[in-house]
């Protein structure tokens, strides 16, 4: 499992990885580690299903609510970051393959004090590096691209 760790983190270009048991254990469980009761998230649309249900359902029983945004306009993005204590992005979403300027969310990100988190799934760290880019958190399921053939369920 640490080597794994290890070449992801390589990969990524961060300064270490922590492999989980699946992509929305590595997703809630860094949602988690940023967020409190009370706490408002901004999102980018259409991600992926079981990230919404986890915002809408588990989250809201905790007082934790999400406002979804059009990522692609960064002037609405610059005005909503505010009062925020995290931004959530795709890049491309899960539903729409929508590809968003990553470097120029996180800078407007970083200016208004949010932390950042990405899931780069779909991209791979071979495609995107967002932690270059200036993300903060970087999340993958290693069953897409990471695996090569999208049938594996790393444990």
């Amino acid at each position: 499992m640490r080597a794994f760790e290890e070449k992801i983190a390589k990969l990524e270009g961060s300064e270490d990885a922590l492999a989980l048991s699946s992509g929305m254990a590595a997703i809630s469980s860094a949602i988690l580690s940023v967020v409190k009761p009370g706490d408002r998230i901004l999102s980018v649309k259409h991600v992926y299903p079981d990230t919404f249900r986890f915002f809408e359902i588990f989250l809201r029983k905790f007082g934790v609510s999400v406002d979804y945004i059009d990522g692609s306009n960064l002037a609405t993005v610059e005005a909503a970051l505010p009062g925020h204590s995290l931004f959530y992005l795709e890049s491309p979403t899960s539903w729409i393959m929508e590809a968003h300027d990553v470097k120029a969310l996180c800078e407007r990100a970083k200016e208004a004090g949010v932390t950042t988190i990405i899931d780069n799934s779909w991209a791979s760290p071979i495609f995107q590096n967002p932690i270059k880019l200036g993300c903060d958190i970087v999340v993958h399921s290693a069953s897409k691209y990471i695996s090569g053939h999208s049938d594996v369920v790393l444990v």
